[in-house]
């Protein structure tokens, strides 16, 4: 769980320190701002979130960041129920 950067080409997730994209290779280092997407998992066992520092802001930029929640188990349809059984 973490901060990751969010590959450009394949949308793979990354960790802040590669160069390279673990799963395509594409390179990582000097993103312009529009392309870097950082993903933020939360959900650590202890409940604690652990992130790493941002890299440097230079100025003026923002910086897009995707909030990914832990995994919940499917739910069924809003609004569907079953069938009533009519009296008879």
């Amino acid at each position: 769980m973490g901060l990751w950067l969010k590959c450009p080409a394949c949308q793979a997730k990354n960790p802040l320190d590669h160069k390279s994209c673990t799963s395509c290779g594409t390179s990582l280092e000097n993103l312009p701002p529009a392309k870097r997407v950082y993903i933020l998992e939360t959900g650590t066992p202890s409940g604690e979130a652990m992130l790493p520092s941002l890299p440097p802001k230079t100025s003026g930029e923002t910086l897009p960041v995707v909030v990914a929640a832990p995994e919940a188990p499917p739910r069924g349809k809003k609004g569907t129920r079953p069938p009533k059984k009519k009296k008879g």
